[in-house]
C-alpha cells in the first residue's frame, strides 16, 4: 500500500508499538483500509495494481466520477489534489458532501439498480461494523453509529470536515445529508460539539442517544497541568427550511 507511514490515532498501540520496539508501518496508516479497498477495486476490474495511486489508473477515474454522479458536481468542476495518503482527493461544496450522503442513504430511482444495492451494502456494513469506521475507542464516528442503533451513519475528514447520512425516518422521510467543516481545520476542539448540537437540533439523536456522547460535547480544554480551565461548545441555532 502507498499510504505512506504515520503515527497511530491510538495512544495504546503507539505505546504497545514503543514497548515491543516495533515502528509504525503503512497497516496503522488511518488510510490504510482506503487503499487496501483500491487496491481490492484495481484488481476487480483489471486495472494496474502498482499505479492503482495516479489520476489516470482506472480506479482513481471510477471514484472521481461516483463523486461526480453523487454530488451533481461535473467531473470538469471538481477540483483534484493531492490527499495526505498520496491519492487523488476531491474538492466540493460542503452542500454537495451533505448531498452525496443524502443519496448514499436514500438513493434514487435515477440511479442503477447495481449503484443503489452497493449503496444498501455500504450502509449495512458501517452500521453492522462501526469499528471499522473510526476505531473502538475515542472516535466520534464509531460512538455516533451506534448510539444512533441503526438509524444513522457518519464518516469523519480531514481539516475539520464531518459528514453524516440519516436513514429515512419519521422525521426525515425522505433521509437527510449533513456535512459541516471547521474553518480553522481544527479536528478535536470544535467538531465534535458542532455535530452533535446540529443532530440534536435536527431531532435525530434523543436525549437517551445523547448520553454516551457526553464526552465529546462540550470538549474540555486543559492546560499542562492537566487542571480543567475552559470548554468549548456549541454557540449556534440551525435555520431549518424542509
Amino acid at each position: 500500500m502507498k499510504c505512506g507511514v504515520r503515527e497511530t490515532f491510538s495512544a495504546e498501540v503507539a505505546r504497545e508499538l514503543t514497548r515491543n520496539q516495533e515502528s509504525p508501518s503503512v497497516l496503522q496508516n488511518n488510510c490504510s483500509g482506503k487503499h487496501a479497498a483500491m487496491l481490492a477495486l484495481a484488481r476487480h476490474v483489471g486495472a494496474p495494481t502498482e499505479s492503482y495511486d495516479d489520476w489516470r489508473n482506472p480506479v482513481q477515474q471510477a471514484i472521481a466520477k461516483t463523486v461526480s454522479q453523487f454530488s451533481d458536481i461535473p467531473l470538469d468542476q471538481i477540483a483534484v489534489g493531492v490527499d495526505g495518503c498520496g491519492v487523488p482527493v476531491f474538492g466540493i461544496p460542503v452542500r454537495a458532501m451533505a448531498l452525496m450522503y443524502a443519496r448514499l442513504v436514500a438513493p434514487s430511482g435515477s440511479l442503477d439498480a447495481a449503484t443503489q444495492d452497493a449503496c444498501k451494502r455500504i450502509i449495512k456494513a458501517m452500521i453492522d461494523f462501526p469499528e471499522m469506521v473510526g476505531g473502538t475507542k475515542d472516535r466520534l464516528d464509531t460512538e455516533l453509529i451506534k448510539a444512533a442503533a441503526g438509524r444513522l451513519i457518519s464518516k469523519i475528514g480531514a481539516e475539520g470536515v464531518y459528514t453524516v447520512g440519516v436513514l429515512p425516518c419519521t422525521q426525515w422521510p425522505s433521509g437527510l445529508g449533513l456535512a459541516l467543516k471547521i474553518e480553522d481545520g481544527d479536528d478535536h476542539r470544535a467538531r465534535p460539539p458542532a455535530v452533535i448540537e446540529a443532530l440534536r437540533q435536527l431531532n435525530v439523536l434523543t436525549k437517551n442517544e445523547l448520553l454516551p456522547l457526553a464526552s465529546y460535547a462540550p470538549t474540555v480544554i486543559k492546560n499542562r497541568r492537566g487542571e480543567r480551565v475552559g470548554e468549548a461548545r456549541a454557540a449556534f441555532t440551525l435555520e431549518i427550511n424542509r
